[in-house]
């Protein structure tokens, strides 16, 4: 089976629950998988032993935005709606996942995985999946 994994280009995202690990141990198992991301996660990835595709674009926002302000004294229900519009904005921009779409659907044209493995954020491995 060929696997196609996929995630944003930080080092914490290799690993939701396990995913670097199960990506190697299917590898290990025989099946063909190729982990594409931004460069920056390259050499965690050929680490575990995986063939790794780098990505121009994610759709990930990177660098990403600043940390919000701390204010103790900030209403609750305003921080919530910030920390929500900065997650937003960290992972669903047209502007980033439009052409993240597009060479993702590329990358996948040519290798035609049978899966697409991929994080929650990465909104065009879901968009090429389901093309």
């Amino acid at each position: 089976m060929r696997v196609l994994c996929v995630s944003a280009q930080l080092p914490g995202h290799l690993d939701w629950g396990g995913y670097l690990a199960t990506a190697a141990e299917l590898r290990r198992r025989g099946h063909e998988v190729r982990w594409a991301s931004g460069a920056a996660v390259a050499p965690q990835v050929a680490a575990a032993g995986l063939p790794f595709v780098p990505l121009r674009e994610t759709g990930w926002r990177w660098p990403p935005p600043p940390p919000l302000p701390d204010d103790p004294a900030a209403d609750p229900e305003t921080r919530r709606a910030a920390m929500q519009q900065r997650a937003l904005d960290q992972w669903l921009d047209p502007a980033r996942v439009a052409p993240a779409t597009a060479e993702l659907l590329d990358l996948a044209r040519t290798l035609r995985p049978h899966l697409i493995l991929s994080e929650m954020f990465t909104a065009a491995a879901g968009i090429v999946a389901e093309i």
